[in-house]
């Protein structure tokens, strides 16, 4: 059976967190002199969604059965849950012009799969079991898989220094440079496994020699580049042995991320970090483990 569906929401009016009287870039001065940054909470935030759903599934039948899901989906937003706290990374880079932060959420994944199956292994079947004993160890043995494969979430490359200046350097992003590649092909294999080109991205200051604080923010989008995608296939096998009428007992075997796939974290973000676009975590490896269980 295939389905074939389209989800979208767009929320409006969320809240979300500003500051005002922010210092003048260009004199360094605040409007008002005589107080800091103030912040307040207005509903102005927005938030949509758009998804692609595709279905294909296949029911019992002959010891066999699986279930096969695609979206493709794109999730943007304007302030909002992102932008609630005042310390940590926000999306909005200046609080003057806060539709030019407008973009993906950071939980935005563009392609999403997902397969179930499960299958009673026929071997009864396959070996003519006809005795007592031949389908007691013949009979009552199970497949089920998962696999989970998906393209990696956004995330926001920081400045790493207070340019503008706000007193912080959060949010503060940095130029992108106009014909050089941002990804690094060979990431996975290389000893360093760096995944961003550092010669992408520069200073909005240092690029145009001026001294710092310059007043100036990049014009580096928000949450634009993606982290690596995730692969996983956990695969377990089952045997069922019958205890009489009311009792079996069965015996696990399963395996977690049974190709040891390696799934990469996110890499370093900070352009004035030393491991910048350098990859240092990555998710777990292949994982086996047994189970006894009783059923009554």
């Amino acid at each position: 059976m295939a389905t074939v569906g389209y989800v979208g929401n767009h929320g409006v009016k969320a809240l979300t967190l500003h500051w005002l009287n922010e210092v003048n870039g260009i004199n360094g001065n605040r409007p008002n002199p005589t107080t800091g940054r103030v912040s307040y909470q207005e509903h102005s935030g927005m938030s949509n969604y758009n998804g692609l759903q595709m279905s294909l599934k296949k029911r019992f039948s002959q010891s066999f059965m699986f279930n096969l899901h695609y979206t493709y989906a794109k999730a943007l937003e304007l302030g909002g849950i992102d932008n609630m706290t005042a310390s940590g990374v926000s999306n909005v880079q200046d609080h003057l012009n806060i539709r030019a932060s407008r973009g993906r959420q950071i939980v935005d994944i563009r392609h999403n799969l997902s397969l179930d199956h499960s299958w009673d292994i026929p071997f009864e079947r396959w070996f003519g079991a006809t005795s007592s004993v031949m389908r007691q160890i013949a009979g009552g043995w199970q497949l089920f898989g998962i696999l989970s494969a998906r393209t990696g979430t956004p995330f926001v490359i920081q400045s790493g220094r207070d340019n503008y200046p706000l007193g912080n350097s959060a949010a503060q992003r940095p130029d992108l440079v106009a014909g050089v590649p941002v990804y690094l092909d060979g990431y996975r294999e290389s000893n360093t496994h760096n995944y961003i080109n550092r010669a992408a991205f520069a200073d909005p200051c240092d690029v145009r020699n001026l001294r710092r604080p310059c007043g100036l923010f990049g014009n580096l989008g928000g949450f634009l580049l993606d982290n690596p995608g995730q692969v996983f296939y956990d695969m377990s096998v089952f045997k069922n042995i019958k205890l009489g009428e009311r009792r079996a007992l069965q015996f696990r075997t399963e395996l977690f991320n049974i190709f040891n796939h390696t799934n990469f974290s996110g890499p370093g973000s900070t352009l004035t970090s030393a491991t910048f676009g350098q990859i240092t975590a990555s998710g777990r490896s292949r994982e086996l483990q047994f189970a006894l269980k009783l059923l009554f």
